[in-house]
């Protein structure tokens, strides 16, 4: 769905994307992976083209940079609603869609406690260390 909505992407007027040969898997993915990061922090596609419009629009005139990456964000933002608008239309449900989903309706049996677990320090350079509470 992605690789399908970054090839329409490509015929919008407004955006410059990699050429049309060059949808590679490995780009498709970083892009899905990009759209997913966006998402996950609850960031909207409008908010993300919105934000880097004010900040690239004024440069873009002078700077060839500056207006090849507005260009390219045209071109993911106009991927990322064609990805959105796919899902939607196949009546299939991504990781985002579900959370709307969830967060749209209040549980009729909600969870009232969960236990997590992670590694400590010791098997996991990344994990929790140990704790004391003296009183």
């Amino acid at each position: 769905m992605i690789r399908a909505a970054a090839r329409t992407a490509l015929t919008e007027p407004s955006v410059l994307g990699p050429p049309k040969g060059a949808l590679r898997p490995g780009l498709v993915a970083e892009t899905l992976r990009f759209y997913d990061q966006l998402r996950r922090q609850s960031r909207t596609i409008h908010r993300f083209e919105e934000l880097l419009e004010e900040t690239l629009g004024t440069d873009a005139e002078d700077d060839r940079g500056a207006a090849r990456m507005l260009a390219q964000t045209r071109f993911l933002a106009a991927t990322f609603r064609g990805y959105e608008r796919r899902v939607i239309e196949s009546g299939a449900c991504d990781e985002h869609v579900l959370r709307d989903r969830l967060m749209a309706e209040p549980s009729p049996n909600p969870i009232r406690d969960i236990v997590v677990s992670v590694g400590d320090w010791i098997s996991d350079p990344n994990g929790l260390f140990l704790a004391i509470s003296i009183s």
